[in-house]
């Protein structure tokens, strides 16, 4: 379970209000609004900043246009005062997310499942969950999983005798979420702790991971740490069956058409 701590009670408060005003100045609803970086992943560094990402839909009207509307919202970084860190908001419409389900996205499932939300709008965000994770296909989920976790890997590997500890975590966690893929053929949960209680984890593994968790939480983003070669036989343990290329993914006629009823639905409760 992610600590409350992760995202206090005023920062909470204070990122609500930032999003009302956006939906304001947007012409939007904002579905869904959830944490999506390190604090959700259950590893933030003490200057972590908030990864704020939004499903949002507008009025009919925008749907009914002869001209496209642009289907996402890019809000320059900032430092927030009251939060203390930089603050980075984008996002969605539900027009685009719907597209990229039926492409088994998986920082879509993500945002649906992350563990700290701002905003959600239940009916629409259990309507979108439950189609996102419907459509997917687990093997398209794997291998979108095992990419930047090999990635991250290659990085580690490459340094001689030390290594940004945060590469560390950008590597355990997608290659567990592959792990979890491929064996319980189900989607991962998206936080770091979720997947270590799931998983079976070699008990000398586990502590050197709590230890590193423990480290990452009372210093900064930069932080660099000496190799940990327990560490990086098990990411090459888990990372061992490398999942099969997806070149394109296919989009079946009844896929676009359950994609479709799905949208005319969220549609309906404007």
């Amino acid at each position: 379970m992610i600590p409350l701590s992760y995202v206090s009670d005023e920062a909470r408060l204070h990122i609500a209000l930032v999003l009302q005003e956006i939906e304001r100045a947007h012409g939007i609803e904002i579905l869904v609004a959830a944490e999506s970086g390190s604090r959700a992943w259950g590893f933030p560094s003490a200057d972590s900043d908030y990864d704020v990402r939004i499903l949002y839909r507008r009025p009919m009207a925008d749907y009914l246009s002869v001209l496209p509307t642009r289907d996402v919202i890019e809000l320059p970084i900032v430092f927030d005062q009251t939060l203390g860190a930089d603050l980075d908001i984008n996002g969605w419409d539900i027009q685009k997310a719907l597209y990229l389900a039926l492409q088994s996205n998986t920082t879509l499932l993500e945002w649906l499942r992350s563990p700290i939300q701002y905003v959600r709008k239940d009916d629409a965000a259990d309507r979108l969950l439950g189609f996102v994770q419907e459509a997917g296909n687990l093997d398209w989920f794997a291998y979108r999983y095992d990419r930047p976790a090999r990635h991250a890997l290659e990085q580690i590997l490459n340094e001689a005798e030390t290594v940004k500890l945060k590469r560390y975590f950008y590597a355990l966690r997608p290659a567990l979420a592959y792990r979890w893929t491929r064996e319980g053929r189900q989607p991962p949960p998206m936080d770091l702790p979720s997947l270590l209680a799931g998983l079976s984890i070699p008990s000398g593994v586990l502590e050197d991971i709590e230890q590193l968790l423990d480290l990452k939480r009372i210093d900064s983003e930069k932080l660099t740490i000496p190799r940990c070669t327990i560490l990086d036989n098990y990411l090459a343990v888990l990372l061992d069956d490398k999942a099969a290329k997806i070149s394109e993914v296919e989009l079946a006629p009844e896929a676009i058409e359950a994609a479709n009823k799905v949208f005319r639905e969220l549609l309906s409760w404007i």
